[in-house]
């Protein structure tokens, strides 16, 4: 992504943010970001079930065949949860499989020298059923990544995780899946996919249901809230 594509993407979360903050009693200040003010968010403002949206300017294979939000690179997600104890983060990780990560260790792993933030905050429109939200965190914590995209429940991969985890108060998934797309623009599966999966005999799970971070980021059930700029203090280890 050149500098220009930056700043065109710098202006467009700008004018999204200003336009859906307007509604929220949320927490934020203004941060100038290239000679333009750009709505921010400061951790004060997270509670459980937030989701933090990783920004990926130079892009990767996944950004190459998905897109978020006002069209943003994003390649990753994880749940906000709130404890006692500080701000941690629910994630799907190829490094930890499903675990929990201090916040403060999360945005140094996915900071990003040009951004003033690499980390967008998106809430959840519907009210989460935060009880159900820990009963599949028991359930899931501990599994291994799921670096072929599969359905089922054996490893999990990170937006895999946010659409099992989030229900609402009703009982019913906040977010729902969708044919997965390993294609470019064009419609083409990409080289990197295709390879992939030919390496292992496999055959690219193309239109297959599933999700991905940027799906998440722009579906209708996602509020998003702005940049997220840091006020956090040590703390200690997650309680078990």
């Amino acid at each position: 992504m050149t500098k220009e594509d930056i700043e065109r993407f710098m202006k467009h979360l700008a004018i999204l943010l200003v336009a859906l903050l307007s509604t929220l009693n949320i927490s934020a200040t203004w941060a100038n970001v290239g000679g333009k003010n750009i709505q921010t968010v400061t951790t004060d403002s997270l509670r459980t079930a937030d989701l933090l949206f990783v920004l990926n300017p130079k892009g990767n294979a996944i950004t190459e065949v998905t897109e978020g939000v006002d069209h943003m690179p994003i390649d990753h997600v994880g749940i906000v949860f709130r404890s006692a104890d500080g701000l941690f983060v629910m994630e799907a990780t190829a490094a930890q499989g499903v675990t929990f990560t201090l916040l403060s260790s999360f945005i140094k792993r996915n900071h990003q020298p040009n951004l003033i933030s690499s980390v967008v905050v998106g809430r959840p429109r519907k009210d989460v059923d935060l009880k159900r939200l820990m009963d599949k965190w028991e359930c899931y914590r501990g599994l291994p990544y799921d670096s072929l995209y599969m359905p089922d429940d054996q490893a999990m991969y990170c937006s895999e995780l946010v659409q099992k985890m989030l229900y609402d108060n009703n009982g019913k998934p906040i977010y729902g899946t969708i044919p997965m797309s390993f294609h470019n623009e064009h419609g083409k599966i990409t080289r990197y996919w295709w390879n992939f999966y030919h390496r292992r005999g496999l055959e690219v799970p193309e239109g297959k249901p599933g999700t991905n971070p940027g799906q998440i980021s722009r579906d209708a059930n996602t509020v998003i809230l702005g940049l997220l700029i840091t006020n956090i203090k040590k703390t200690q280890s997650p309680v078990q």
